[in-house]
């Protein structure tokens, strides 16, 4: 195939052009291309977009792909679509938007992203550093107050690895038999020791008598505190001898993971990326806080007091019966019940007015409610305006259409204020009595009144034949059935 060659700048009208200077370099969409290959806008790729070892993609800022992408660095921003496979992708100051992404390493920010869950509770890792990272204490016998996570895979304390070696647990292998002796498990401790042994003195023979000696032949044995220092063998230089017997080794810090919210070497400003939310965390401090951001904007904060705040939306709770709980504030000296708050609602309502037997006829020129519902708690007025009778009915008067159904139980509702401005009530008594309505169980009240005079409250049975023009005002609170 022949070489495609071009002088400079190559155009079509209104639709950019491939530009290549003097040094070689090509730009598409641009006339100063600073690389070997510059693009200015996006770059769809279907196939493979391979960038050798030492290559870069220099802020790219649409690059969308349904093949592979290979490249050694990135600095900037990426866009990568569904299906995407990364291979040794590494970006180091920029941000990755992805829909799914295989890779077999990434970086961000100078900090590597591994594949796979987090470290789990309990993780033990040596530590190069004087102080823990975010999310893990220092092995050193420390309790485990605070951190309930931790405390149900250690118990109370933290192992005290300080100076100390760590030997794998035997396990019902057998070889550990000192600790299996003294059934001591996972966790326990031992101190340094010697496998057993004895040392050998040997004797000496004589070749000579000597009268201040022993007699030639005889043999020398000696004492067993003769042995003494161990010295240089002439091949192996000098020994070494301590207060302690032990290995070549180098000083770390033991760590153990006492949450799930950060990894190894986590840091502030750490963050996760999933399509456009972001998880962060933002301080290793005292004061330090994990927060939920989309689009850049703080969704959810939880500090390290542990206080969650929501800075733009709702607490929504996906699973009816569940809400906030309060089991842990005090009981009152009634009997309880519930302490899950479990339900909120508000809106409006349209009374009516109806019998028990058959219900009246009526015009209304305002039938209008409201009410508001707390856990199993209802609020629920009521305004109506009877303009026109046009046929009475029979039984009770009740006033229907409540928004939920009332629990079947006159001690569960509190007598609400009620104003029937057109007194359905007939029995003579208009000048000494007072007006109520109550529930029932169902979605209405029934309507009655107190006789001032004897006390007594009934609900009248033909008040529903007796209804006239007027206002029918008031308002009640009750217990909805659950």
């Amino acid at each position: 195939m022949s070489d495609i060659r071009f002088n400079r700048w190559l155009h079509q009208s209104g639709t950019g052009g491939i530009y290549q200077d003097g040094s070689g370099r090509v730009g598409i969409g641009s006339s100063t291309p600073n690389e070997a290959l510059s693009v200015i806008g996006d770059v769809s790729v279907t196939g493979t977009l391979n960038i050798s070892d030492g290559g870069n993609l220099n802020n790219p800022s649409g690059i969308i792909t349904t093949g592979t992408l290979s490249v050694d660095s990135i600095d900037g921003t990426l866009s990568v679509g569904t299906g995407t496979s990364i291979s040794s992708g590494i970006i180091t100051t920029g941000t990755l938007s992805v829909g799914i992404v295989t890779c077999t390493e990434l970086f961000v920010n100078g900090t590597l992203l591994t594949g796979g869950p987090p470290d789990p509770v309990g993780t033990i890792v040596a530590w190069a550093d004087s102080t823990p990272p975010t999310g893990w204490l220092e092995c050193n016998g420390q309790s485990t107050t605070g951190y309930a996570e931790l405390a149900a895979v250690v118990g109370a304390n933290v192992p005290d690895l300080r100076a100390e070696f760590i030997r794998g647990w035997d396990n019902g292998r057998g070889v550990d038999t000192d600790r299996i002796s003294a059934g001591l498990g996972i966790g326990s401790s031992q101190t340094d020791a010697f496998q057993g042994h004895k040392h050998s003195s040997g004797s000496v023979v004589t070749t000579q008598a000597n009268a201040n000696a022993v007699n030639a032949g005889s043999s020398l044995k000696f004492a067993n505190n003769f042995i003494g220092d161990p010295s240089n063998d002439g091949t192996n230089g000098d020994p070494r001898t301590s207060s302690e017997t032990r290995p070549s080794n180098i000083a770390l810090m033991y760590i153990i993971k006492h949450t799930t919210t950060a990894a190894a070497g986590a840091t502030s400003g750490s963050k996760i990326n999933q399509g456009n939310t972001e998880a962060e965390v933002i301080d290793t401090g005292s004061d330090g806080h994990f927060k939920v951001t989309t689009d850049g904007i703080e969704k959810l904060r939880v500090t390290s007091t542990g206080e969650v705040q929501i800075a733009n939306g709702n607490l929504k709770f996906s699973t009816a019966g569940t809400g906030i709980d309060f089991s842990a504030t005090a009981d009152s000296s009634g009997t309880m019940t519930s302490e899950l708050l479990d339900d909120y609602e508000e809106g409006t309502w349209i009374p009516t007015l109806i019998g028990s037997t058959s219900n009246p006829s009526l015009t209304f020129s305002t039938a209008a409610g409201a009410y508001e519902k707390i856990g199993a708690l209802v609020h629920a007025s009521f305004f109506m305006n009877v303009s026109a009778v046009s046929s009475q009915g029979s039984g009770q008067l009740r006033i229907g259409g409540l928004p939920f159904n009332a629990f079947n139980n006159i001690n569960a509702s509190e007598v609400p204020a009620v104003l029937l401005q057109s007194e359905p009530f007939t029995d003579g008594d208009g000048s000494n009595r007072s007006q109520f309505a109550r529930t029932a169980g169902g979605n209405f009240l029934l309507c009655g009144y107190r006789n001032l005079t004897t006390g007594n409250c009934p609900v009248p049975g033909n008040a529903a034949a007796n209804v006239g023009t007027g206002y029918f005002i008031g308002h009640v609170t009750y217990r909805a059935l659950a």
